[in-house]
């Protein structure tokens, strides 16, 4: 059944069946263990968890009846516009031209199709149309007719029977191999859960740590001294009167070069 018209009811029983088949010998058990423990987190939630979690695995977006998608296939979908239709070139591709159009691509793909219903505008794209395949169906569903050839058929006496591999039934396998003690010996439930650590409260006895600190901060400023303002003998040491004069000097010439009197 295809998944937008699947159900919430119909894609539990499916896991269930996929649980009993992948639990059968050489498949994949760890696959199994995984929606196993889904299943039980299902039937042990309160109720209001197990709406919301089962709220969450298919989305409709489109507001029509059998319009549901599951949730990857969305996310899918989602990455393809953003990385092929509406991917920005050149300098323009970077990280908010992403966030912008993300945003907004249903908008944008619902403003095409209106334009192009609008004006009429085919689709054209880079496929040719496809073939009329009508007869030919027909031809092929007339010889798969069950009271000529039971194609779909089990037959017990159809030749070359022999010589072919029977089909392993993995649901009944499955199902045998989940009813012994063994089935789950190599499960590992997890036992990680979420922890609220929140934050300590200062106590009374932080605060006065705290205040005693700062007075020892307090305590050990450091206040500047003369010694401390005077040049070193490293430094370069100028007489003030000698730098005063060395600026009127530079004052005068300047002054001669743009033929300023006295």
């Amino acid at each position: 059944m295809p998944s937008s018209k699947a159900t919430l009811v119909e894609v539990v029983n499916i896991l269930r069946i996929w649980t009993l088949m992948m639990r059968s010998p050489k498949t994949m058990p760890r696959y199994a263990d995984a929606m196993f423990e889904t299943l039980v987190r299902i039937k042990h939630f309160p109720d209001k968890q197990r709406e919301l979690y089962l709220a969450n695995w298919l989305v409709n977006l489109s507001g029509r009846p059998f319009g549901f998608k599951p949730v990857d296939l969305l996310q899918e979908h989602q990455n393809m516009w953003a990385k092929t239709v509406y991917n920005a070139k050149g300098a323009n591709k970077n990280w908010n031209w992403l966030a912008m159009i993300t945003v907004c691509i249903y908008s944008l793909r619902e403003a095409m199709r209106t334009v192009q219903t609008s004006f009429r505008i085919p689709a054209y794209g880079e496929k040719h149309k496809s073939p009329e395949i009508k007869a030919e169906v027909a031809i092929i569903a007339a010889a798969l007719k069950p009271e000529d050839n039971n194609i779909q058929a089990y037959t017990a006496n159809r030749p070359a029977n022999d010589h072919i591999k029977p089909v392993r039934d993995l649901l009944r396998e499955g199902a045998s191999q989940a009813s012994t003690r063994k089935a789950f010996a190599r499960f590992t439930r997890d036992i990680r859960r979420a922890k609220r650590h929140g934050f300590e409260v200062n106590t009374m006895e932080q605060e006065a740590g705290e205040e005693d600190e700062g007075d020892e901060a307090e305590q050990h400023e450091y206040d500047a001294r003369q010694e401390d303002l005077e040049i070193d003998d490293d430094e370069l040491a100028m007489n003030p009167e000698l730098l005063l004069e060395a600026a009127r000097e530079m004052a005068d010439a300047a002054f001669a070069e743009m033929d300023i009197g006295d």
